[in-house]
């Protein structure tokens, strides 16, 4: 079997995975590259080495690839406002 392969379905299962920082569904706030302000959903990953580049399902429904330094885990204005509160 082939290892990436393997890896991708350990990481779309929910497993963590070196040298990867974000995981599935984990809701994401671009902020650098052509697709900054962007907020969406981590979809897939399309790459591991040597740098992950994600499959971002943004807010308009739309499929994007960025590379990792290009995110940021985002907290969504409701979230803010159950924190203020």
């Amino acid at each position: 079997m082939n290892p990436l392969t393997d890896i991708h379905n350990d990481w779309l299962g929910g497993a963590r995975v070196s040298g990867v920082l974000f995981l599935m569904n984990d809701y994401v706030q671009v902020i650098a590259g052509k697709h900054a302000g962007h907020r969406g959903s981590v979809v897939s990953i399309s790459q591991f080495i040597p740098n992950p580049v994600y499959v971002l399902e943004t807010e308009k429904g739309n499929d994007i690839e960025v590379i990792e330094s290009e995110i940021q885990i985002a907290i969504s204005s409701q979230a803010n406002h159950w924190l203020a509160s």
